[in-house]
């Protein structure tokens, strides 16, 4: 089975050249955004909302981001 998939990716890579390749990456891509949006929907929505997650992360400290705010500001 790998064999095989490999074959149609050189096939791939070869017939089509390096337009081929990056049509593939911008596609993969694509996958890759559709994928980390769907994680962060999913998470949000099983765990009670995305302002029950800021709330609880705000509640016990866990939110840096406005300490290296400062920091740069002060730069």
């Amino acid at each position: 089975m790998i064999d095989g998939l490999r074959a149609c990716l050189c096939v791939h890579g070869l017939k089509g050249g390096m337009k081929a390749v990056m049509w593939t990456d911008v596609v993969q891509i694509c996958f890759m955004f559709i994928g980390i949006v769907a994680v962060i929907v999913k998470g949000s929505v099983d765990h009670g909302g995305f302002a029950h997650i800021w709330s609880v992360m705000y509640d016990d400290d866990r939110i840096q981001f406005w300490k290296y705010v400062d920091v740069i500001v002060y730069l």
